[in-house]
């Protein structure tokens, strides 16, 4: 503003440094050019011209040295074997951010052959990502079927741009049998070893521990295996027997991996405007009749970060009923009535607005299952995309473990019960967790 007076550039201490290196130089030159003996200057211009010579030489080199010494500094890193994690990953030097699992495929990376590394790196430099904004539903026929979108309406209006809508008979019965069938078998294969269990905290297997009537059990940090928030093998078949298995179960497969994949996907994006390109892995989870008694009768989940910053969240989320539910196992949003769990039936709703700023409404309830068993399917859409979005990532190696165990997340022990996985993925690394922020 006009009345502001300006303020005073105060050269930083580096800066002085250099400004003062950089005088001296040029003094330097001057003071060579008055000690030559005038019988070795035939004229004036000789002397100017020399001096200046010199002069652009020595800002030459002042502007060089520094990424000469990079590279140096970059040559020594590269030959070091015992580097630390963020110089194992050499995350290119870009605008570009970087989620999680591209962190773990660049570090998986540089494990392989130098093909392989550049590889990767190229397509991960050469990525342009793509964004989905808004949820667009439309009417659509498959096999016969009329499919068309019912919106929910709020029951009291609201500022939110949270929209929810209901398709019914979006999978057929085969192909809801079929995903359960699936999942099961997966989970018994998989059950032939007992999982390993990972918690969030101390104090959360501490309140799992007195749920179990096990408060008499003391633990402290120690009891997790190095470099992780997990129990050892022995550690974890005790707690399995003692928490008698209350946790859910999800199985995950990715784009490609199956002809359902792009079927779904196909499906998805003509009835709900949700593009391939920013959608991530597909996720089966069922829950036994009971799982979640021992807490507080529903569960609130936000599937995006409310104030967060990162777009690279959750914009909208597909959930599909796999069978009909006896008693409970209801998703509820405020003031919405979405009716019973109905076998077939999708639900659509929308996270973050078309800005990419989550929406609080968007928060909803996942009741427990009172009688029966619930079974859905879900993927969620991501405003915007990223490399590694709808890719396997590259399983850690921590904790050691038998191949193909299985793992038990016990996380927020507030907001519902623990959940077995068929994958791994970097959330109990000790060493991940304190540098995620400063790594994506």
């Amino acid at each position: 503003m006009g009345g502001q007076k300006k303020k005073r550039h105060i050269p930083t201490t580096s800066h002085r440094n250099k400004t003062s290196q950089n005088g001296t130089m040029t003094a330097s030159i001057i003071e060579q050019t008055n000690s030559v003996s005038s019988k070795d200057v035939p004229n004036g211009r000789s002397i100017v011209k020399n001096a200046l010579f010199f002069l652009i030489g020595a800002v030459l080199m002042a502007l060089l040295m520094p990424q000469i010494q990079n590279l140096i500094n970059a040559l020594r890193n590269n030959r070091s074997d015992n580097s630390q994690i963020s110089h194992q990953l050499e995350i290119p030097k870009t605008d570009k951010n970087f989620s999680d699992n591209e962190i773990a495929v660049l570090k998986k990376s540089n494990e392989t052959t130098d093909e392989n590394n550049k590889k990767i790196s190229k397509e991960l430099m050469d990525f342009n990502a793509t964004f989905l904004t808004k949820i667009t539903p439309k009417k659509i026929f498959v096999d016969g079927r009329r499919i068309p979108p019912v919106e929910l309406l709020p029951q009291k209006p609201n500022n939110s741009s949270v929209k929810v809508f209901l398709f019914e008979e979006f999978l057929s019965e085969a192909e809801c049998d079929g995903l359960m069938s699936a999942h099961n078998k997966h989970v018994h294969d998989a059950s032939n070893v007992d999982p390993i269990l990972c918690f969030d905290s101390v104090s959360t297997l501490r309140q799992h521990l007195k749920e179990a009537g096990k408060q008499q059990v003391k633990v402290t940090p120690r009891d997790f295996t190095p470099g992780t928030t997990c129990v050892n093998a022995t550690f974890s078949r005790q707690l399995k027997a003692w928490f008698r298995q209350n946790w859910s179960y999800s199985t995950a497969f990715y784009p490609g991996e199956n002809r359902f994949s792009a079927v779904f996907a196909h499906r998805v994006q003509q009835a709900m405007g949700l593009i391939e390109s920013n959608g991530g892995k597909f996720q089966i989870t069922a829950y036994p009749e009971g799982v979640g008694e021992n807490y507080c009768c529903t569960k609130l989940i936000q599937d995006c970060v409310v104030d967060g910053h990162d777009q690279r969240d959750r914009v909208a989320t597909v959930l599909v009923y796999l069978q009909d539910v006896q008693e409970g196992g209801k998703t509820e949003f405020p003031a919405r009535n979405l009716g019973e769990t109905k076998k077939g039936r999708a639900l659509l709703w929308n996270n973050m607005n078309e800005n990419g700023k989550c929406e609080p409404m968007s928060i909803h309830n996942a009741s427990k299952v009172v009688t029966g068993h619930k079974y859905i399917l879900q993927r969620w859409y991501y405003y915007k995309s990223f490399y590694s979005l709808g890719k396997r990532p590259p399983e850690p190696e921590l904790p050691a473990r038998e191949s193909g165990q299985s793992r038990v997340s016990c996380d927020e022990y507030d907001h519902g019960s623990c959940r077995w996985y068929d994958e791994w993925n970097y959330d109990h690394l000790i060493e991940y967790q304190r540098q995620k922020l400063t790594l994506i």
